[in-house]
């Protein structure tokens, strides 16, 4: 009886330890990012997830502009770790496009079609082949009412203004791969979590060839079936 109170004991130490570790090696590594990040950019970041197979590559958000995303690369040491790269790059010409974007004639028509907010972001999936640019690029849309097979008119209308989008994005080096309308309750939410998964109740996640094939609200009705 004793011995296996000292075996559940040990256990329990063993736990307690490593998740102690598992603790301080994230605050540890978020604190070699954000020197990083601020001595370089300005800005601090925080954490969203690492990519699993390759867990010194980490997808962090700006944490005063968090639909900035992007990767960094970290070399870690026992007593030493240091950043080895970034794409913030990639993620400073979005910003920069969303910039021309929250004023462009195409935001004023998406947002009499119910269509408000637009703006580009990186966005990672989990189990794409390891790449360090393999963030995609994804235009958010938020609507008051989750979109519906109803509302096939208002995504036929937008489907001219959101290939224009593509197309001004295409002159930046970026291809627009995915559109995502989520509910406008999520915005800006959407953000504040940790994680790098991006899903809510009602978002409807669309690959950008799917919408190329609207012509008519029947297209779009089918499409939102």
């Amino acid at each position: 009886m004793k011995k296996n109170t000292w075996i559940i004991l040990a256990a329990a130490i063993i736990f307690i330890l490593l998740f102690a570790w598992l603790l301080s090696r994230e605050s540890g590594v978020e604190k070699v990012l954000n020197h990083y990040t601020k001595e370089k950019y300005g800005f601090n970041v925080t954490i969203m997830s690492t990519k699993h197979e390759h867990p010194t590559i980490f997808i962090v958000k700006r944490t005063d502009q968090p639909e900035v995303v992007f990767l960094m690369e970290m070399e870690e040491k026992t007593f030493s770790s240091k950043v080895l790269y970034d794409n913030y790059g990639e993620a400073g010409l979005l910003l920069e496009f969303n910039k021309w974007l929250e004023d462009s004639p195409e935001a004023a028509t998406l947002k009499t079609l119910g269509f408000e907010h637009p703006h580009l972001t990186n966005y990672y999936r989990d189990g794409d082949t390891w790449n360090l640019h393999d963030l995609e690029t994804a235009l958010f849309l938020y609507r008051k009412m989750p979109l519906e097979e109803s509302d096939a008119e208002a995504l036929a209308g937008a489907a001219s203004s959101l290939t224009t989008i593509k197309d001004e994005l295409t002159k930046t080096g970026f291809e627009l791969t995915i559109v995502e309308v989520n509910e406008l309750s999520d915005y800006p939410a959407l953000y504040e979590h940790q994680s790098d998964v991006i899903s809510t109740k009602n978002t409807r996640t669309f690959n950008f060839r799917q919408l190329e094939g609207i012509d008519s609200a029947e297209d779009a009705r089918k499409l939102l079936d």
